[in-house]
C-alpha cells in the first residue's frame, strides 16, 4: 500500500505497488567432474550431474517468490545472473515458467574468465549494473544454488525496516564438534560467545542471503545505498564489521533468531538447503535463540531458561512444531531435523 516507512533515520516513500527486487546470483550447475558431487570449494560449473539439483533449486525460487507475493501482497521483480554453461537455456526456460504478478524474470549470463575464481560477487555486480536498485522498495539477494524452503516466504517481511542476514552462525569450535555421531557429552555447549573473526567481537553471519529495506537502497538523496559499498563485503561472513560502519546496529537483524552453520551439510536450518550437496538432518543449537533487543546481542536458550518443568515440556513440543517441522532439505525431505541437545 502507498505510504511512508522508516528505515533507520531515512524516510522512504513506497510506491503504490510495493516492488521487491529478488536477486539470484552465483555459480550454477556446480559439480565435481570426477565424482559427480559438489564439494564446498569446488568451482566446477555446468556439470551434467548437477542439472536436476540446480533446476529444482530454481523452481524453489519461483515458488518462494510467488509465496512472498501472496503472503505479503507485494510484486516480486526477479533477476538472476550466473556464468554461462551448456545448460544456460535450461535455466532460462525454468525461470520462464514464472506466473506471479511481477514481470517475467530477467536471466543474465557472464562469460567465465578461466584465470579468475568464480564467485557470487562477480555475477551480483553484473546484475546490479543492469538495474537501478533505488527503483525498488526493498531488495532480497540470495545465491542461485540454494534450494529455498517454505519458511523463508513466511519469515521475510518485505516491508521490514532492518537489514536482515539469514541467521548468525556457531563458532567454528562448536559446529565441528556438533555431529550426530559424536557422544552427547562432547557436543559443544554454546556459551554466548560469537565466532571471533579477524579479531572482531561482532557476530559471524551466514553469507548466503540478505534482505535490504528501501531506506538503505539510496531511495532518498543522501541516503546510503548498501549495494554501492565497495566489494559488497558487508554480505560476507565478517560483514557486520563493515555494515555497522554504514547503518546503525539497531537496524540490523536476522530472518530467523535461531543459530545455524551457513553450510546446510553441517547444520540444518529452516530457510534453505544447498543444491547438489548433502544436507544435514541435525540442528546443533536446539532451543537457542539470538536476542537482538539489546546491543551487544545475547544468546539464550528458551527451553533451558524455563524453570517450570511442565512449561518447559510444552515449550519443547512447541519448538519441535514451529521450528523443526519445516525441514525439506534434499537429504531429509520428510521431517524434522534430529536435535542434538547438550
Amino acid at each position: 500500500a502507498p505510504g511512508e516507512g522508516m528505515a533507520g533515520s531515512v524516510v522512504v516513500n513506497y510506491s503504490a505497488t510495493f516492488r521487491l527486487l529478488f536477486l539470484l546470483t552465483g555459480e550454477s550447475f556446480r559439480g565435481d567432474a570426477e565424482r559427480g558431487v559438489v564439494k564446498q570449494r569446488d568451482r566446477t560449473i555446468g556439470h551434467p550431474s548437477a542439472v536436476r539439483a540446480q533446476l529444482e533449486a530454481s523452481m524453489s525460487h519461483l515458488r518462494t517468490a510467488r509465496a512472498i507475493e501472496a503472503h505479503w501482497n507485494v510484486s516480486v521483480h526477479m533477476i538472476s545472473c550466473t556464468y554461462t554453461t551448456q545448460f544456460a537455456s535450461n535455466l532460462s526456460d525454468t525461470y520462464a515458467q514464472w506466473d506471479g504478478t511481477g514481470p517475467a524474470p530477467r536471466v543474465l549470463f557472464v562469460e567465465r574468465d578461466t584465470m579468475v575464481k568464480t564467485n557470487w560477487a562477480t555475477t551480483l555486480h553484473k546484475a546490479l549494473r543492469a538495474i537501478n536498485v533505488s527503483d525498488y522498495d526493498a531488495a532480497f539477494w540470495t545465491r542461485l544454488d540454494l534450494e529455498l524452503k517454505p519458511e523463508l516466504a513466511r519469515k521475510l517481511d518485505p516491508r521490514g525496516k532492518r537489514v536482515l542476514y539469514p541467521f548468525m552462525t556457531w563458532s567454528r569450535r562448536g559446529y565441528r564438534r556438533c555431529h550426530p555421531d559424536q557422544p552427547r557429552e562432547k557436543v559443544h555447549k554454546f556459551d554466548g560467545r560469537f565466532n571471533v573473526l579477524r579479531g572482531s567481537k561482532l557476530p559471524r553471519v551466514a553469507d548466503t542471503m540478505v534482505f535490504v529495506p528501501g531506506g538503505f537502497l539510496g531511495r532518498r538523496t543522501g541516503g546510503v545505498n548498501l549495494f554501492n559499498v565497495p566489494s559488497l563485503g558487508w554480505i560476507r561472513h565478517h560483514g557486520m564489521e563493515i555494515l555497522t560502519q554504514h547503518v546503525p546496529a539497531a537496524t540490523i537483524g536476522t530472518i530467523v533468531p535461531t543459530l545455524h552453520d551457513s553450510k546446510a551439510g553441517t547444520d540444518w536450518n529452516p530457510l534453505y538447503c544447498m543444491a547438489g550437496r548433502s544436507n544435514a538432518g541435525t540442528h546443533c543449537s536446539h532451543g537457542d535463540i539470538l536476542d537482538v533487543t539489546t546491543w551487544p546481542w545475547q544468546v539464550r536458550n528458551q527451553i533451558d531458561d524455563e524453570p517450570d518443568a511442565t512449561k518447559r515440556a510444552a515449550m519443547e513440543a512447541m519448538w519441535e512444531h514451529n521450528v523443526c517441522s519445516e525441514c525439506t532439505s534434499s537429504s531429509n525431505k520428510s521431517g524434522a531435523p534430529r536435535k542434538n541437545r547438550r
